[in-house]
């Protein structure tokens, strides 16, 4: 396992965290099943908001070009501001001729001591990269900044009435939580279950739940269900709502 730390304090961080909590922290567990991945740990940030939201973009790179960039939306209409532009071209400068004509960098604006910053959150093959409103990899835009903001990607064209002036954007991206035999996955389930295995969907866990020996959940203490009568009774009766009979009606029908 390599673990590439953006800041060498994280590193006194990381380790007395899984010194302090020993072998049987569930950060630790889980680590011990992706010992053969790499990682990369930053300081903790403060993301820049505006009226939309998070303020994070995604651009397609095609042929060592800048193609096309787009907030994290798939249904606000928004514009590029001209310092997200200067610098994904001062980052296309700087990677020169050593990586990939073609991939897709995410970058994001943040917040430190009183100043906004903008930087990398990743880089990725573009097959691995869903497209925003304004993302294709087919189509390489003229205008990169949005002035015309309603000229959308081809991708979403099918979708154009259903976009918006103004709102806040939802954060789209897929969550790794979900995703079996991710870092995140396997972190969540040995929190919840006490095991990589099974299955806790939209289960929220956090930094005090990495530190636990227990699992929030003990699978040995559920008890075998012999008579589900009770069950079928409640789903006969969401149907019979779902399908506007009322109360009395439905008691009649329960004593048939």
């Amino acid at each position: 396992m390599k673990i590439f730390l953006l800041n060498i304090y994280d590193k006194l961080i990381i380790w007395s965290f899984i010194k302090i909590n020993c072998i049987r922290c569930a950060f630790y567990r889980t680590l011990e099943y992706h010992l053969e991945k790499e990682f990369i740990i930053s300081e903790k940030v403060e993301i820049a908001e505006d009226d939309y939201g998070k303020k994070e973009y995604r651009c397609f790179v095609i042929d060592g070009e800048i193609a096309n960039i787009s907030r994290f939306t798939v249904d606000v209409f928004h514009e590029i501001e001209e310092e997200i532009l200067r610098k994904l071209q001062e980052i296309l400068r700087q990677l020169g001729e050593v990586f990939p004509k073609d991939f897709v960098v995410d970058i994001f604006q943040y917040r430190k001591e009183n100043r906004e910053y903008i930087d990398v959150v990743e880089f990725n093959n573009i097959h691995s990269s869903g497209p925003f409103l304004y993302n294709s990899i087919m189509e390489k835009s003229e205008d990169l900044l949005h002035r015309d903001k309603r000229k959308i990607s081809g991708v979403f064209m099918d979708k154009w009435n259903e976009c918006r002036e103004q709102g806040f954007m939802i954060d789209e991206r897929t969550n790794l939580y979900d995703v079996p035999g991710t870092f995140s996955h396997d972190l969540r389930n040995i929190c919840v279950l006490g095991s990589r295995d099974g299955w806790c969907h939209d289960s929220i866990i956090d930094i005090e739940d990495f530190k636990k020996h227990e699992s929030k959940i003990n699978l040995c203490d559920f008890e075998e269900i012999t008579d589900d009568s009770f069950f079928i009774e409640k789903e006969s009766e969401r149907e019979w709502k779902e399908e506007g009979l009322d109360d009395e009606q439905i008691q009649l029908l329960k004593k048939c």
